[in-house]
């Protein structure tokens, strides 16, 4: 059964294996990519002591990613695009644990509007894949 959970907990693994490839130095060949853009520098997304948190974390589980984590990185991505820009940012922000105090303040939105517009995100996935044929409207 789909639901928001779900999501939620694919679009972590999602962000999970995009950095792992990061780390691991795998980046699109040749001929250009249809590929959103990785985030080049862990340190843009955290403020420095998140920053540092998140490296020993990072060290700790170091790993390379299987074809089956990418293979579902790919459809998240493809998820992605069903949302809008605000919503998408909410979504990969939190994905990759970055806490709503910074989202928040990044987007310049209510704690409480930040959580609505990411749940609505969540429901708006998780209503697309149950109902492929309905498009992109709700």
């Amino acid at each position: 059964m789909i639901d928001a959970d779900m999501v939620a907990a694919r679009f972590e693994e999602a962000a999970k294996t995009e950095y792992d490839l990061y780390v691991h130095g795998v980046k699109p060949q040749e001929y250009g990519t249809n590929l959103p853009d990785m985030i080049k520098e862990f340190k843009d997304i955290y403020s420095r002591d998140e920053f540092i948190d998140k490296m020993d974390i990072v060290m700790r589980n170091m790993r390379r990613p299987s074809g089956r984590e990418i293979d579902r990185m790919y459809q998240v991505w493809e998820w992605r695009t069903w949302l809008e820009l605000n919503e998408r940012q909410i979504v990969v922000w939190r994905s990759f644990k970055i806490r709503w105090k910074t989202i928040c303040r990044r987007q310049r939105i209510s704690r409480a509007t930040a959580h609505r517009h990411w749940m609505g995100a969540m429901v708006k996935i998780t209503h697309r894949l149950k109902n492929p044929q309905t498009g992109r409207d709700m």
